[in-house]
C-alpha cells in the first residue's frame, strides 16, 4: 500500500486518524492505538469528501448513548466567537466507569480515579457580526442565561471555572482558524475526593498522546477535590464544567462528520485508561516541605535544560526550594521572581569545610530545612554529610561516598572483579612491577572519580596505558587512575526507585556503542566477540567514550532485563541504600544479544550461536558505576516521555524520607513516591531514542544550521549546548568529549502506524545522524575572549533572502572554517555597489562594477564572495576566473528560480567579491565544485548567516554581522528587517568602501535611490575609519533590497525625487541603514590586526561639515596618534593629537571618485583655508568609554589652547581602557563676528572616525 500523503482537499481519501491527514484515494484508517503498532493490523472505514462548508446537521447526527450507563444528550445554541455569529449544536456524552487495568507489581486491578465527559462543539453556521450590538445567546431551552451558550459565553458568575475558559478558548481558536469547525473536549470527573499528587500530572501524562492538542489541569494540591455527583442527572455539562479537575483538547480532524469524530474520542478514551489508571489523587494533600539544593544552578554545557525539570517538579509538587549557591545575579534573580525559592549564598568550593559551611548558610534561612539534595554527582557526598549533620533524611553518607568512588564501590559490591587503582605513573610502575601474572588487554582506564565519561579510555597496549594514565593525572589532579577488564557484551543503563530498601521501578536503557566500539562491530564475529586484531585504525587513547545514543525500553531478552535489575538491586542494598533513585550502568556478560548493524543502523540483535545446547555460560552483570541521583536530563525527560514517570519529582520528595519508620508527614510523601512511581500502560508506552552529537576535534563553535521541519515533527526534547563563539578543547589531548547537542525522538502513534515501534526512531535517528554532522562548523582558531562579545547569538534576518557557506579548500587543506559563500534572493531585487578607489582594483571589482553598471542595479539576485585568494595582479586569467564564479552562480540561481523571467527582463544576476592573499590565481576546480553544493546549504537562519560572515574573514579574529528591524511608516503593521555581514582586520584606509560588505534587507526602494542612500551611508562609516592607512585593492560593499516584506515602494508614485515625495519612509529607511552600517565598520577596527585599543576620535564646534571631517580623519591617520596611545604616555599623546590637528588643513583634498551615483556634493566638502584654526579655541578632553566610564571622569589635555596639568595616575587608569575618546572641541562658530559684512556663522559641526592603536603584533601579523 502507498504511503504518498496528498494535500488536504474535498477529495475523498484515506483518512489516517492517527496522522490527522489524508493519504490515499478511498478509506479512512481507523485503527487503535494498540494495533496501530503493527502494520497488518489495520482496520478501514469508508467516507465520503468532507465539504468545508457549514450545514445544518439532523438531529440524527448526535453522538449515540451506547448503554443505560452512558448518559448524553444534543443543544443547540448561538453565540458571538471571534467577531462571528456563530450557531452551535452541542453533542455530549457522559462515559462510563473505564475497565479496570491489571497492575503488574501488585497484581491487583487499578482503575482512574476519574471518569469522562466528551463535549463536541459543532459550528453549523458562521456569520461575521456587524455592529455593536449586544449578543442574543438563545439556546434550545429558551432561557438565554441558563443554557449552554449563556453558560460558556453570557454573563458569568462571580467564578469563570477553569474548565469554561479552556473550552471557549479552544472554540474561538477553532473558530478563528478553521472558521467552520469541530471543537472535541474530554472532561476529567472525579470520583473521589481528595487532592491532585501534582498540579500538571494531566499535561505531563499525556505529553506523548497525539490525538490531543491541548491537555489541561484544573486543581492544585493544596485544593481539595470533591467526587461528582454522577447520580444527579439535571444540570449536566454546567455542574461537569465546574466540577472537571482536567481536560483534553482533540487534534482538529479535517472532516464534518460525527462518526470520525465519536470514534476518535473513544481512542482518546483508551489513552485515558492507560495514562490515568492509578491513585492519582491522594486522600491527603502533600505537607508543605522546604528543600535545600546543593549547586542548584545547571551546568553551563546544559544550561535552561537540566534545571528546568527540578523546578517544574517543584512547582507542582507545591514544595519550596532553597537554592544554595554562590553569589550569582541568576540565583538572585530566580528568588525575586518568588515562585517558592529562596536564596541563599554559599561558597561551594570542595574542600573539608564544606560540609560547615553549608550547614551554616542553612541556619540563615528563614524558615526551617525538611530536607537537602542534589543533581550534581560532585556534591552527593557532601549533601548527605550535611544531612547526618543536621538531623535530615539521608541514606548513610558512608554509602554514598563508595558510590563515588569507583574503585571503593569494586571492593564493596564486586570483591571477585579484578581491578588496579594507581596515584600517578610512579605507582603505575611499581605495582606493575609487583604483579604476579601480566595484565590482560584490553582494559579500561579512567578516573576513580568522575562523570560524564570525562578521561575514560581503552587501551591495548602498555604504552597506552601509561599514556592514558599520565592524561590523568595531569588533566584530574589529586584523581586516582582505575585499572579494570573491559568487558563485552551489550552496555545498559538502568534506574532503579528505591523506597523503605526496597526496589519499587526500574527501568532498563539500551546504551549504544561509543565511537571507541562501534568500528569493532563490523569486524565481530557471529558470536559477538569483537576480533582484536582488528580494531579502529586510531590510537585507542584517543577514541571517545562519551554517549552516542540510547533507545529505551531495552529490549534485550526479558530474563536479561530482570537479571539486570535484580542483580543490581541488589548490590544496592549490600551498600545500606534506602531510598532515593539512582543511575547505574552496566554489561550483560554471555548476553544472548549483541549489537551488530543491520539495515538500519546499529542495533540489538539476537546472537546467531545462542541457541541453547546446555554448555553456555549464563548470562552475568557487570558493575561499570553507581551514580546517587537521576540519571542525567537527557534521559530523565525520555524517561517521562515512555514511562510517563518524572524522576526530577521522585528525587525532590526521596530527600523527604527518613531512612527508617516515618511519621505520618512521609507516609503521605511515600504515598506520592509509590503513586508517582507508576508507569504509563503498555499500550500508552512508545520508545525514545536519544541521539547525541559529540565534539570530535578542537575549535571555536560556529554553530548550525536549524532543525528541518521534516525532523522536527518528531523531536520532543533537544538543545544545543554550544554557543557560537565557545571553545572546544582538543579531547584527544583533554580526556573530555564535550556534547554539542542532543535530540530525543520519541514514538507515537502517528509514526507507529507506519513502522513498528523501535524501528521509527532508529528512521529519525538516521537523518539525525546526517543532520548532525553540521554541527562539526567548528574552526581551529579561537575567538579571543575579549572579542566573543561582539559576536551576536541571534539576529533580524530579512525574507525572502537566503546564505549558504561552504569550506572550499581556497587557500589551504588545513583551513577548517568556510571560505566560499552566497547570499541570494529568491526573487529579484535591486542593488547598489560601492568600490575600492585603488588604480589596481583586484579582478572582482572590475568585474562587478562593469556588471553593476550594466544591469542599473536591477534584477540581481546577490553575490558570491570568497575568502583565501585576493584574485589580484591575476591579468585576464583572473578577470575570466572572477567571471566564471559568477556565471556559474548565476546559472544555479537561474535554474532554481520559481519565477518566469519575461521577454526583455532583466535576467537574474549576482556580483562577486574575493578576499585574500594576492598574486595567486584561485583554484578554480575547487571553487566552481563547492558552488554547486551551495543551494542544498542555503537557509536563513542565525547560523547561517554566521557562517558567512565567517566565510569571508581572513585574518580576522571573529565574524562581523549586525541586523535591525524598522518600519515605514507608509506601510504601517509591516516589520522590515536588515542584516549585514563585514570583514577586515587590515588595509584599512578611508576611500569609499574600507573592506568587504554585504547588507540585505527585504524593504521596498527603488535601485537609483539605494545607491544614494548607500553611498551617503559609506560616507559616514567606512570612510570614517582608519587602522594602518592602506587602501585594499579589492574593498567593495553591496546592499540587495527585494521588498519581500510587502508593502508599498518608498517613492514609487513620485514625479521628483524620493526623498522630497516620501519624506519619512526615506528617513526611516536612512536612519536604519545609516546604524547598520556604523556597528557594522565599528566592528572592523575592533578587529584591527594587533591592537588593543579602540579610539573614537569626536571633532565638534566646528565650522564646516568639511572642517571637522578633515580634523577628524587627520588625526584617525596619524601613526603617531595610534602609536603614541599604546606608550600610554597621556600628555605626549595628547601633544601628538594636536599636531595632527594643526596639520590637518595642510593637505588639499583630491577629486571623489564615487562610482554609479554621485555621493555628497564636493562643494560641501570644499575647505576654506582661508578660515585658519586658531589654536586659542582648541581645547582636548580624552574620555573613557565603556562599562566602567561612569565611575571615572574625563581628563582635560588643552583648554582653549592651553595645558592643564594632567594627574599621572589618572591618565594610566584612563589608558588602560579598551575604549577611549579624544573629544576636540574647535570652538571656531563665532569667528564670522570678526569679519566685516560677513552674516553670523552659528551653527556647530561634528564628526567623528573611529581607528586603533598601532602595536608590535600588527608588525608580527603583517611580517615583521
Amino acid at each position: 500500500m502507498s504511503r504518498k500523503i496528498y494535500p488536504l482537499t474535498g477529495t475523498p481519501g484515506y483518512f489516517d486518524s492517527n496522522e490527522l491527514r489524508f493519504s490515499e484515494p478511498g478509506f479512512v484508517r481507523v485503527s487503535s492505538i494498540p494495533r496501530a503498532r503493527t502494520a497488518e493490523n489495520r482496520g478501514f472505514t469508508r467516507v465520503r469528501a468532507f465539504s468545508s462548508h457549514p450545514r445544518k446537521m439532523p438531529q440524527s447526527d448526535s453522538i449515540s448513548t451506547r448503554n443505560a450507563a452512558h448518559l448524553g444528550g444534543t443543544e443547540e445554541f448561538d453565540a458571538i466567537v471571534a467577531g462571528n455569529r456563530v450557531f452551535f449544536r452541542c453533542h455530549w456524552k457522559l462515559n462510563g466507569q473505564p475497565k479496570a487495568v491489571e497492575d503488574p507489581d501488585d497484581n491487583r486491578s487499578l482503575q482512574p480515579p476519574c471518569r469522562t465527559l466528551d463535549l463536541v462543539l459543532v459550528a453549523i453556521s458562521v456569520m461575521p457580526q456587524y455592529g455593536k450590538g449586544a449578543s442574543s445567546l438563545s439556546s434550545s431551552a429558551g432561557d438565554d442565561n441558563r443554557g449552554l451558550g449563556g453558560f460558556l459565553w453570557g454573563p458569568h458568575d462571580a467564578v469563570d471555572s477553569a474548565a469554561r475558559r479552556f473550552v471557549r478558548a479552544a472554540v474561538d481558536r477553532n473558530i478563528a482558524q478553521y472558521a467552520s469547525s469541530i471543537t472535541a473536549v474530554k472532561l476529567l470527573l472525579p470520583t473521589v475526593d481528595g487532592y491532585a499528587l501534582r498540579n500538571d500530572l494531566v499535561q505531563r501524562r499525556l505529553l506523548t498522546c497525539d490525538l490531543v492538542e491541548e491537555a489541561a489541569d484544573f486543581t492544585s494540591t493544596e485544593k481539595e477535590i470533591h467526587a461528582f455527583d454522577f447520580e444527579e442527572g439535571t444540570r449536566v455539562i454546567p455542574r461537569a464544567l465546574d466540577g472537571a479537575v482536567g481536560a483534553m483538547l482533540q487534534k482538529q480532524l479535517p472532516s464534518m462528520q460525527l462518526q470520525l469524530v465519536e470514534y476518535t474520542l473513544s481512542l482518546l478514551e483508551a489513552e485515558v485508561t492507560g495514562r490515568l489508571s492509578f491513585p492519582w489523587i491522594s486522600h491527603s494533600p502533600l505537607p508543605k516541605f522546604r528543600l535545600a539544593v546543593v549547586e542548584a544552578r545547571p551546568n553551563e554545557m546544559v544550561a535552561a535544560t537540566a534545571g528546568m525539570g527540578m523546578y517544574r517538579a517543584a512547582r507542582a509538587l507545591g514544595i519550596d526550594l532553597i537554592i544554595l549557591e554562590r553569589d550569582h545575579e541568576w540565583a538572585r534573580k530566580l528568588a525575586a521572581e518568588g515562585g517558592g525559592v529562596e536564596f541563599v549564598p554559599c561558597d561551594l568550593t570542595q574542600d573539608d569545610g564544606l560540609p560547615d559551611r553549608i550547614v551554616e548558610a542553612l541556619s540563615h534561612s528563614r524558615q526551617p530545612v525538611d530536607g537537602i539534595t542534589t543533581f550534581n554527582d560532585y556534591y552527593t557526598h557532601v549533601t548527605a554529610l550535611v544531612a547526618e549533620k543536621m538531623g535530615l533524611p539521608t541514606n548513610p553518607s558512608q554509602s554514598i561516598h563508595l558510590c563515588r568512588d569507583k574503585a571503593k564501590m569494586r571492593q564493596a559490591v564486586c570483591p571477585d572483579t579484578q581491578v588496579l587503582s594507581v596515584q600517578g605513573l610512579a605507582d603505575l610502575r611499581q605495582k606493575l612491577s609487583g604483579l604476579k601474572t601480566p595484565l590482560q588487554y584490553p582494559l579500561i582506564v579512567k578516573p576513580a572519580i568522575g562523570c560524564a565519561s570525562e578521561g575514560v579510555t581503552r587501551v591495548s597496549s602498555e604504552a597506552d596505558l601509561f599514556m592514558a594514565v599520565d592524561r590523568i593525572e595531569q588533566k584530574f589532579p589529586g584523581t586516582s587512575s582505575l585499572l579494570e577488564p573491559y568487558a563485552s557484551g551489550p552496555e545498559v543503563d538502568v534506574n532503579l526507585v528505591f523506597l523503605d530498601g526496597k526496589l519499587i521501578w526500574g527501568e532498563v536503557v539500551d546504551d549504544f556503542p561509543t565511537s571507541a566500539e562501534v568500528d569493532e562491530i563490523a569486524d565481530s564475529n557471529a558470536s559477538g566477540v569483537p576480533n582484536r586484531g582488528a580494531g579502529p585504525q586510531t590510537p585507542s587513547s584517543s577514541i571517545s567514550f562519551a554517549e552516542t545514543s540510547d533507545i529505551l525500553p531495552s529490549i534485550l531478552p526479558s530474563d536479561e532485563v530482570d537479571l539486570l535489575k535484580r542483580d543490581l538491586a541488589e548490590k544496592l542494598k549490600r551498600l545500606g541504600i534506602r531510598n532515593g533513585i539512582f543511575h547505574l550502568e552496566a554489561r550483560v556478560e554471555n548476553s544472548k544479544a549483541r549489537f551488530a548493524l543491520t539495515d538500519r543502523g546499529v542495533e540489538v540483535v539476537p546472537r546467531e550461536d545462542s541457541t541453547s545446547t546446555g554448555n553456555e555460560p549464563d548470562p552475568s552483570v557487570f558493575l561499570i558505576e553507581i551514580n546517587a541521583r537521576i540519571p542525567g536530563h537527557q534521559e530523565s525527560y525520555s524517561v517521562e516521555y515512555t514511562y510517563g514517570i518524572d524522576y526530577y519529582a521522585l528525587q525532590l520528595l526521596a530527600a523527604l524520607v527518613p531512612p527508617g519508620e516515618g511519621e505520618s508527614a512521609h507516609d503521605v510523601v511515600k504515598t506520592h513516591i509509590r503513586a508517582l512511581s507508576r508507569p504509563l500502560q503498555p499500550s500508552s508506552q512508545f520508545p525514545t531514542h536519544i541521539v547525541f552529537s559529540a565534539a570530535t576535534r578542537g575549535g571555536t563553535f560556529l554553530g548550525t544550521d536549524a532543525l528541518p521541519a521534516s525532523l522536527a515533527r518528531w523531536i520532543t526534547n533537544s538543545k544545543v549546548y554550544k554557543n557560537v563563539g565557545d571553545v572546544i578543547g582538543n579531547p584527544s589531548v583533554e580526556g573530555k568529549w564535550p556534547f554539542l547537542a542532543y535530540f530525543g525522538v520519541t514514538g507515537s502513534v502517528t509514526v507507529t502506524a507506519l513502522w513498528p515501534p523501535r524501528r521509527s526512531v532508529h528512521v529519525v535517528r538516521q537523518q539525525l545522524r546526517r543532520f548532525s554532522n553540521k554541527f562539526e562548523l567548528y574552526a581551529n582558531a579561537p575567538i579571543p575572549a575579549n572579542k566573543r562579545r561582539f559576536v551576536p547569538d541571534s539576529g533580524f534576518y530579512p525574507k525572502g533572502f537566503s546564505v549558504a557557506s561552504i569550506n572550499a579548500g581556497i587557500n589551504s587543506t588545513k583551513r577548517t572554517r568556510p571560505d566560499l559563500t552566497m547570499v541570494k534572493s529568491d526573487v529579484p531585487s535591486c542593488g547598489a555597489a560601492v568600490f575600492t578607489r585603488n588604480k589596481f582594483p583586484a579582478a572582482s571589482v572590475t568585474v562587478s562594477r562593469k556588471h553593476l553598471s550594466a544591469t542599473k542595479g536591477n534584477g540581481l539576485r546577490g553575490v558570491i564572495a570568497n575568502a583565501g585568494c585576493a584574485n589580484l595582479f591575476t591579468g585576464q586569467a583572473g578577470l575570466d576566473d572572477a567571471a566564471a564564479m559568477m556565471n556559474t552562480a548565476n546559472e544555479l540561481l537561474v535554474s532554481q528560480s520559481s519565477a518566469t523571467v519575461a521577454v526583455g527582463e532583466t535576467p537574474p544576476s549576482v556580483i562577486v567579491m574575493h578576499t585574500g592573499k594576492g598574486g595567486e590565481r584561485l583554484p578554480m576546480d575547487k571553487v566552481l565544485q563547492s558552488i554547486r553544493h551551495l543551494p542544498e546549504r542555503m537557509g536563513n537562519s542565525h547560523q547561517h548567516w554566521l557562517g558567512a560572515a565567517e566565510a569571508i574573514c581572513t585574518t580576522d579574529t571573529f565574524p562581523k554581522l549586525a541586523s535591525r528591524q524598522f518600519e515605514l511608516p507608509s506601510n504601517p503593521g509591516i516589520v522590515y528587517s536588515m542584516a549585514g555581514i563585514t570583514k577586515g582586520a587590515g588595509m584599512i584606509h578611508p576611500n569609499m568602501a574600507t573592506t568587504l560588505g554585504i547588507i540585505c534587507t527585504d524593504a521596498p526602494i527603488l535601485a537609483s535611490d539605494l545607491q544614494a542612500l548607500l553611498a551617503d551611508a559609506t560616507d559616514k562609516t567606512y570612510n570614517c575609519i582608519s587602522i594602518e592607512g592602506d587602501t585594499s585593492t579589492n574593498d567593495m560593499v553591496a546592499i540587495f533590497a527585494n521588498g519581500a516584506a510587502g508593502g508599498k515602494t518608498i517613492g514609487q508614485d513620485a514625479e521628483r525625487s524620493t526623498e522630497a515625495a516620501a519624506p519619512d519612509d526615506f528617513r526611516a529607511f536612512k536612519q536604519a541603514l545609516d546604524e547598520l552600517m556604523t556597528e557594522m565598520a565599528k566592528l572592523v577596527v575592533r578587529d584591527a590586526e594587533g591592537a588593543t585599543k579602540f579610539i573614537t576620535i569626536r571633532v565638534r564646534g566646528a565650522w564646516s561639515p568639511a572642517r571637522a571631517r578633515r580634523v577628524a580623519g587627520a588625526v584617525a591617520r596619524s601613526v603617531l596618534v595610534k602609536t603614541g596611545v599604546t606608550a600610554g604616555d597621556l600628555k605626549n599623546w595628547g601633544g601628538t593629537v594636536l599636531a595632527a590637528v594643526g596639520s590637518s588643513l595642510l593637505d588639499v583634498p583630491g577629486p571623489r571618485d564615487h562610482e554609479l551615483g554621485d555621493g555628497p556634493d564636493p562643494e560641501a566638502l570644499r575647505v576654506d583655508e582661508s578660515r585658519a584654526i586658531v589654536p586659542e579655541r582648541v581645547s582636548l578632553s580624552v574620555l573613557p568609554v565603556g562599562r566602567l566610564a561612569d565611575t571615572e571622569r574625563p581628563v582635560v589635555v588643552l583648554r582653549r589652547g592651553m595645558p592643564m596639568d594632567v594627574d599621572a595616575s589618572a591618565a594610566r587608569a584612563l589608558l588602560e581602557h579598551e575604549d577611549i575618546e579624544a573629544l576636540i572641541d574647535m570652538d571656531d562658530v563665532d569667528l564670522d563676528d570678526e569679519k566685516d559684512g560677513m552674516t553670523s556663522h552659528k551653527q556647530k559641526y561634528e564628526a567623528v572616525y573611529w581607528t586603533s592603536n598601532l602595536t608590535q603584533d600588527f608588525v608580527a601579523v603583517n611580517g615583521g
